[in-house]
């Protein structure tokens, strides 16, 4: 479980003569990306809300995902005056939102959830992989699924950002992804052979397009192998 406070505004009217209150949730967030003000991904779907005033629970709501897994949009939820807590729940993974804020009559509390920018050159970096309309060409996605667990010709990168710093002792994961670009027999799991890789991707890319391939790269953690 992490505790993230993202954004509270709660002197914002809401119906300034009515004994109601609301929590208004404003999502934009990639579930298994970090969230601002945290250090940690988060989990994946199913995305729920839970709000709960006074240390009993009123409302869950499962919030679906576009067809890029980004989860965006505006959630509200009317409630009685009193201390408000709200939860972030992705799978097993749990984020609090807001802890014991105190929301007064005809009042509305904003939590804005947002995720930390990626890297420079990422979004690069996921069409390369994907050779998506470009003169590259590279079909990394033909070999390498980004689903967690998913093998194909080589094991799923879905994790890749969180193991690639612990597999070889004194390099750290953005060199050993660069690496294992440049030199894919450089590093070998087991039940994956040598020779399977084409070796010539740091003439094929331009220094640009290796350095966001490797930041896309490293904007993967998950559960996968």
């Amino acid at each position: 479980m992490s505790v993230v406070v993202i954004a509270l505004a709660t002197g914002v009217p809401f119906r300034r003569y009515a004994g109601e209150s609301q929590v208004r949730v404003v999502l934009d967030h990639r579930p298994g990306s970090v969230l601002q003000g945290s250090e940690v991904p988060t989990g994946g779907f199913p995305v729920l809300v839970e709000v709960s005033v006074d240390g009993r629970s009123l409302s869950i709501r499962e919030i679906a995902g576009d067809p890029r897994n980004q989860v965006s949009g505006v959630v509200e939820f009317d409630v009685p005056a009193g201390t408000v807590d709200v939860r972030l729940v992705e799978g097993s993974d749990v984020t609090v939102l807001a802890a014991g804020s105190t929301v007064e009559p005809g009042r509305r509390l904003v939590i804005e959830v947002f995720d930390v920018p990626p890297p420079p050159g990422a979004d690069l970096g996921r069409s390369l992989f994907a050779s998506a309309g470009l003169g590259a060409n590279l079909g990394c996605n033909v070999c390498h699924s980004l689903e967690p667990g998913e093998s194909l010709v080589g094991p799923s990168l879905a994790d890749i950002a969180t193991v690639a710093g612990s597999r070889v002792p004194g390099i750290g994961a953005e060199d050993y992804i660069r690496q294992s670009i440049v030199d894919p027999d450089a590093f070998t799991l087991p039940g994956y052979p040598a020779g399977q890789m084409i070796g010539d991707y740091e003439e094929r890319l331009t220094p640009e397009e290796l350095d966001a391939l490797v930041a896309f790269l490293l904007t993967l953690p998950g559960e996968g192998r």
